[in-house]
């Protein structure tokens, strides 16, 4: 039984003390982008755009971080809310996350989070949904290349 003990214990002390979970890293994400509404929107994006496939919701707000607007690296964030409505009126349960952090080893670079208005957690880590349609791009920023119409056209 000691042994038993003794082998398991290494195991814990290198689960305990290696990289941050998905969870502690989404927990961590979601502290970081309070207040993201009044960040600056995305370079070529209006406030208020329409989306390109739907997928955020037919009209987004894309906002980023300073690290991001400086021209991006370790620490930059990308943060899209959804609306159904070119007012912005009608929101989408929460907003999709991209942030760049060399804590997180993706092919990708990117750790991805999903969040309910509330901080709920819906997706994070390496999602396939995210990838999946960004990495038609350098740097997985795909919808970030174009720019879109402006909602008020």
């Amino acid at each position: 039984m000691k042994k038993l003990l003794l082998l398991g214990l290494p195991l814990f002390a290198l689960t305990a003390c290696g990289a941050p979970t998905e969870e502690e890293l989404a927990a961590d994400l979601w502290e970081q982008i309070d207040g993201w509404e009044s960040w600056d929107a995305a370079e070529g994006w209006p406030a208020l755009s329409i989306s390109d496939d739907g997928t955020h919701g037919d009209f987004v707000t894309i906002v980023v971080n300073d690290v991001e607007a400086g021209g991006g690296g370790d620490g930059a964030i990308i943060v899209k809310k959804g609306y159904e409505d070119a007012e912005g009126a009608t929101a989408k349960d929460g907003v999709t996350v991209m942030w760049k952090t060399d804590q997180y080893e993706s092919e990708s670079g990117w750790f991805w989070a999903k969040y309910g208005d509330d901080g709920s957690v819906a997706l994070s880590g390496d999602p396939d949904g995210c990838t999946g349609c960004h990495s038609s791009s350098a740097d997985y920023q795909t919808y970030l290349e174009t720019s879109p119409g402006s909602a008020e056209e």
